[in-house]
């Protein structure tokens, strides 16, 4: 059984494409495919052992080799997806959502930012979007401001 590493074969470089020694439907940067040389005749299956944080891992694939043909099989992983649902309540009265309260979620990966806003239940909920590490800052808050006898609806920024 031969075990590799994806990526381990190296990535495509700006002096192969000089060379032009990247085949078609690559760029320089992409990942080399791995190549395993003289396979003999036989039924195969293609497994991936540990799959890349954020990934499912992939279904195994079924091969069968002749010695005189070039087999070219392609694994794609699908990324985990995910969404982040927020409640939000009054501190001093957690049966009371809160509608109106703002929140900022930032995708620490691509630096990609959502502004994400209560519902009247106190509800919001993002897209889906691949997991990873994400930041969530509460930007507002719903409250009554008292001012001279009175009152009216505000937001306090944080």
């Amino acid at each position: 059984m031969e075990t590799w590493i994806s990526g381990s074969d190296g990535a495509y470089t700006e002096q192969e494409r000089k060379d032009e020694r990247i085949p078609d439907g690559y760029a320089v940067g992409d990942l080399k495919p791995h190549k395993m040389e003289a396979l003999p005749k036989g039924i195969y299956y293609l497994v991936e052992k540990q799959p890349p944080f954020g990934y499912v891992r992939a279904e195994e694939i079924r091969f069968e080799s002749a010695e005189s043909r070039e087999i070219e099989i392609e694994m794609v992983d699908k990324r985990i997806e995910g969404r982040v649902e927020i409640y939000k309540s009054d501190a001093d009265h957690p049966d009371k959502p809160l509608g109106g309260a703002a929140f900022k979620l930032t995708n620490l990966d691509t630096n990609t930012a959502t502004i994400l806003i209560t519902d009247k239940n106190g509800y919001v909920a993002s897209g889906y979007m691949p997991i990873g590490a994400v930041e969530r800052r509460r930007l507002c808050e719903s409250v009554h401001i008292q001012n001279s006898g009175s009152e009216r609806a505000g937001r306090i920024f944080y």
